[in-house]
This record gives structure tokens, sequence and C-alpha cells, in this order.
């Protein structure tokens, strides 16, 4: 999955779905887009009952250049070709980056992108992919915290790979 736009930041991205059986030839299967929305970003898992889950950042802009809102989306498939509407998720002004199933729940790090000084990530736990909870709020608080991964091992011990984009990174 990648955003497909005329640019680097603007309203018009949308999610291009492909497919390989060998790694080697690709072909395009799906194109989910959302009206007057700017979906960014995609990350895809593998729910627990099977379907494929989208999780995308999307953004809203008056013209091409002033952000006036963005807020995480989710969208879900049973074969990459046909997805459901995205869905908004968390709340706006947080950037959900990408979520990992774990004993029947998707955890994700999402973290603050509007203009305040104050940055912090937040850890986010749903049973179904589109109902989110906190499970701890400033979780890394310094440095702007952004981009995650999250793994878990056998023994159900978390480990995040968190980007930083301020200070000494």
């Amino acid at each position: 999955v990648f955003r497909e736009a005329d640019a680097h930041v603007g309203g018009d991205g949308k999610i291009r779905v492909l497919e390989s059986v060998d790694g080697k030839v690709w072909n395009s299967v799906a194109l989910v887009d959302e009206n007057g929305i700017d979906l960014r970003d995609p990350h895809v898992s593998i729910t627990t009952d099977g379907r494929l889950m989208l999780v995308m950042g999307g953004s809203i802009y008056k013209g091409t250049k002033t952000l006036v809102g963005r807020q995480p989306r989710v969208s879900f498939s049973k074969d990459a070709r046909n997805w459901t509407a995205p869905q908004r998720v968390a709340s706006d002004g947080d950037w959900l980056w990408r979520v990992t199933w774990h004993d029947g729940q998707a955890y994700g790090v999402g973290y603050q992108t509007n203009d305040s000084p104050e940055r912090f990530a937040t850890l986010f736990r749903s049973p179904d992919g589109k109902h989110y909870e906190v499970v701890v709020e400033r979780l890394f608080d310094s440095g702007y915290p952004n981009e995650t991964s999250l793994v878990f091992t056998a023994d159900n011990t978390c480990y995040c790979l968190l980007r930083r984009d301020a200070g000494s990174k």
C-alpha cells in the first residue's frame, strides 16, 4: 500500500493497494479514497478474524497548503479489492501511525500533530480496530515522538521502535 497524489502536501491523497503472488509482478487491485480528505501514510495489518486493515492518516486542507485538521482513518477488506469506507478513529489531532495485533487486540502509538509546543505519544488499544482506548498517555514526551512500530514477544513483552524529530532525536 502507498499514497499517490499530485503533491507531497495537498488534499487529494489516495491509497493504492497492490498485490503479487511472487513478489516480482505486482498488480493494482484497489484505490481507497475519501472525498475532500488527503489520505496518507498507509499501513496494513491482518485482524484477528483474517481481514486486512488499513490504518492511514486523514488530513483536511483549505486550498492546497493550509492544514485545518487531521485524524486517523481505518478501512477493512476481506479480499484486498473491496474496502470499507474510511472511518475516523482516535481524536482530531492524533496520528495513529500503525497497529500491531496481539492477543486479539490492536495496539498502536498515536502522536500529537497540532501546533502545541507540548509533544507526546500515546499507546492505544482496540478490540476491533475501530474503537480505541488509551492504555498509556504521555508514553514518550520529549524530542517530538512520532512514527512507531510495536513488536510483541512470546512472553508478552512489547518493544517499541520510535522516531523523534526534535532535540537530540
